[in-house]
């Protein structure tokens, strides 16, 4: 339901408790006599509790998109250790192998070539 009413900016002012506004408007020459129109509106309980419901609502939906993010970033994480490990053991048995039969190789050349004594 909406309801006009004329009204000025000290009337405002002064309905609000705002003391210092006043000081200004009055010492600013105010016309005393100015009104304008003002429009008020009347906010119904169900609109009130529709907003609620919209905002309760909204912040449901962003917990679950960042519940949904650090579940994704989390699997992520997961998965790049994993690929890492594996990455890892892969080096070490197939590549140790490798540099085992390297070092061997090595020392055994190498000690062909000590002088006997």
């Amino acid at each position: 339901m909406a309801f006009q009413r004329m009204q000025s900016a000290l009337h405002c002012a002064v309905e609000q408790g705002h003391a210092d506004v006043v000081q200004v408007l009055l010492c600013a020459g105010v016309n005393l006599e100015a009104t304008e129109k003002v429009s008020y509106v009347q906010i119904s309980e169900n609109v009130t509790v529709t907003l609620v419901v919209v905002v309760v609502v909204v912040v449901v939906v962003v917990v679950v998109v960042l519940v949904v993010v650090v579940v994704v970033v989390v699997v992520v994480v997961v998965v790049v250790v994993v690929v890492v490990v594996v990455v890892v053991v892969v080096v070490v048995v197939v590549g140790g192998g490798r540099a085992a039969a390297a070092a061997t190789s090595s020392y055994c050349a190498y000690i062909s070539f000590i002088p006997k004594a």
